[in-house]
C-alpha cells in the first residue's frame, strides 16, 4: 500500500470519477475524492444498489467528498467554508489545482483497486 504523500503533481491521481469541493473563507482550495469506476460500482453493491449507471457513480463519488469535506469543516470550525462537489467523469485533465499549495495525496487501496483523497488547502 501506498503511503500519504505531498505532492507536487497530484493529477497523476485522477482516476475515472472525482468529486472536487472548493474551499474559502478562513481556508483556501480544494479537496477531492477520485475513484475507479469499478471501485464505486462495488460500493454501490455494497450499499445494496442494483443501479450502478454512471449519474448514481456520480453522486456517490460527490457525496464521499461532501462527507470528507464536511468533517474537515466540522473540525476546522465555520471559517473552514465548502462548496457543493463538482463531480467530473473520464480523464479529468483539467482539474486545475491551486497552483501555489502543494497537495498531500492520501491513496486508499480496497480490493486491489486504488483511490485517493487529495487535499490542498491553507489558511487564507
Amino acid at each position: 500500500m501506498a503511503a500519504a504523500c505531498l505532492s507536487e503533481s497530484p493529477r497523476q491521481e485522477l482516476r475515472e470519477c472525482t468529486g472536487i469541493i472548493g474551499v474559502s473563507g478562513a481556508f483556501r482550495g480544494c479537496v477531492y475524492y477520485t475513484a475507479p469506476a469499478e471501485k464505486l460500482r462495488f460500493m454501490l453493491s455494497e450499499l445494496g444498489e442494483i443501479d450502478h449507471g454512471e449519474s448514481l457513480l456520480a453522486d456517490l463519488c460527490g457525496e464521499v467528498a461532501n462527507t470528507l469535506a464536511g468533517n474537515a469543516r466540522r473540525e476546522l470550525g465555520g471559517g473552514f467554508l465548502v462548496s457543493v462537489p463538482v463531480v467530473v467523469q473520464g480523464k479529468a485533465s483539467h482539474v486545475q489545482m491551486p497552483a501555489d499549495l502543494r497537495s498531500f495525496v492520501i491513496p486508499i487501496s480496497w480490493r486491489k483497486m486504488r483511490s485517493a483523497v487529495v487535499v490542498s488547502v491553507a489558511r487564507s
